[in-house]
């Protein structure tokens, strides 16, 4: 009891005393017998008793390395199941098809409806394949047409007794629509796309009171009025003195800052031909230097190697699209009217562009948007007008085999001026009227037989709209533009169509 005594922790001794004995008791107890045994019989001992745990623990991590072993061999493998596809990131690819002996099983058919054909836009269509090498379009030398003269004809344009081809209903369609175009003027003398009148402009992106201002007086001056002489002198002056102010220091001639503006070089454009004609028809040299100003910022435009204008001033590495590239052709043949010098090169480079826009190399009948993109069928009656109408500027004879070709598709039945839904196309129908009345004849005759009555019969007679042609009902072409653009830009193309007998003279006269 005295050494179980002594044994037991005194509670009044202080915990650090304990401690201190416990710390000096041996972690291992030695007996006698253990010093006494020699070390074989030790050695005897722990082969007895750890051997068999060694050889458990060897057994285990073998058996742990071999399904490792495994897993690795079977990673390297290809995977024998599709991957999962998630079909809004990556593209299904097309099914592999494999040929086998496997004997047809025929199953009757059913009649379904055919869905037409898709477009291959890369390919001409069955009735004009591409032209065989040994055939292809030799162009003729780029020799702008003579100018003297051309717009002469213009003098007597609303007089009764006018130009041939025009009868009362077409002069008292003009009358109204140039009536129209004097209401809407605003009182410091420009015109805008987004009114006072109904059915405006639509997105703001297209606004430009330059292009509204250059459309409104090509319409008056393309029926003989001008700022000197004619029923709205002070309507065109108005206009004019407005369309000078706007003019910057480069000669360009628009009136908003942003750059890449989708109608800045055609209300450019446009407005160079208003200079330059209204120039050649009075003769008045104070217009001179402006109209030289903005030709020379035209120049300046171009692509210098590859030819066309586009939205903005071109480099090198720009590409131009002939629906631009038209109207500024158009601007340099009418300041080549008025005595404006332009280099040849400038010329040599505008043929270039329409090479390299021609649906098919070779074949320089048929034209598209740009010289990059595929051809699109909605456009194609526009482009190949508007380029056939730049290659007779630039000298084609009339009788060029590829001219001819183009014009035969011009005049072809599916292509006739109709007023229906989705079909009507005013502008296309402006370069289709003036490449035809170039050429004269019954191919030019039909055409205006056709459609200078669709669009006397659709101006409105009545009403504050009364000479305006309403720009959706029904609604054209997506490619007419006349559903964004609205009224003004509308009745303007619609116009200078009913102007085309007495706007120019032919250039093969």
């Amino acid at each position: 009891m005295s050494d179980l005594a002594s044994r037991r922790p005194n509670p009044d001794q202080p915990p650090s005393q304990r401690s201190a004995r416990r710390s000096r008791r041996p972690l291992i107890q030695v007996t006698d017998e253990d010093a006494d045994e020699d070390r074989w019989t030790r050695l005897r001992r722990l082969a007895r008793t750890g051997i068999p745990g060694l050889m458990s623990s060897l057994a285990f991590h073998a058996l742990l390395l071999l399904v490792m072993a495994l897993i690795v061999v079977s990673l390297d493998r290809p995977p024998t199941l599709p991957p999962i596809e998630l079909g809004w990131i990556v593209e299904r690819p097309e099914p592999e098809i494999v040929e086998t002996d496997v004997p047809v099983i025929r199953i009757p058919s059913m009649q379904l409806p055919q869905a037409a054909p898709p477009e291959r836009p890369d390919e001409p269509e069955a009735s004009e394949p591409a032209v065989p090498s040994e055939s292809r379009d030799e162009p003729p030398p780029v020799v702008p047409v003579p100018v003297d003269n051309l717009l002469e004809i213009r003098r007597e344009a609303l007089q009764e007794n006018g130009p041939a081809g025009h009868d009362a209903d077409v002069i008292a369609a003009i009358r109204r629509s140039l009536d129209w175009f004097a209401r809407q003027q605003q009182s410091d003398g420009r015109w805008q796309l987004e009114g006072p009148y109904p059915d405006g402009i639509t997105q703001s992106r297209f606004r430009a009171d330059t292009g509204a201002t250059a459309l409104a007086l090509l319409c008056f001056a393309g029926a003989g009025q001008t700022h000197q002489d004619g029923d709205y002198v002070e309507t065109v002056s108005s206009g004019l003195d407005w369309l000078l102010a706007a003019q910057k220091r480069s000669g360009e001639i628009f009136e908003r800052t942003e750059i890449g503006l989708e109608p800045r070089f055609y209300a450019h454009s446009q407005a160079t031909i208003v200079l330059c004609e209204l120039l050649v028809l009075t003769g008045d040299e104070s217009l001179r230097e402006p109209a030289t100003q903005a030709v020379r910022f035209l120049l300046e435009s171009q692509n210098p190697e590859r030819g066309g204008w586009r939205y903005h001033q071109l480099t090198a590495t720009g590409e131009g699209d002939v629906s631009v590239t038209g109207w500024a052709l158009m601007a340099l043949h009418s300041a080549r009217m008025a005595d404006i010098d332009i280099p040849a090169e400038t010329w040599f480079l505008a043929s270039q562009f329409l090479d390299s826009a021609q649906e098919h190399p070779g074949n320089a009948a048929f034209y598209k948007y740009r010289p990059s993109f595929p051809m699109n069928r909605d456009q194609r009656l526009s482009m190949t007008a508007e380029g056939l109408l730049c290659r007779q500027w630039l000298g084609w004879p009339r009788n060029f085999p590829a001219l001819q070709r183009g014009v035969a598709f011009l005049t072809d039945e599916q292509n006739h001026p109709v007023w229906d839904n989705g079909r009507r196309n005013v502008y296309a129908w402006y370069y289709v009227a003036q490449t035809l009345h170039n050429l004269g004849g019954p191919g030019w005759d039909d055409w205006f037989a056709r459609a200078a009555p669709l669009l006397v019969a659709r101006q409105v007679k009545s009403g504050r709209s009364r000479g305006s042609w309403h720009p959706h009902r029904p609604p054209g072409s997506p490619h007419e533009w006349s559903q964004v653009v609205g009224r003004l830009y509308f009745t303007a193309m619609c116009t200078l169509i009913l102007e085309t007998p007495f706007r120019h003279r032919s250039v093969y006269e």
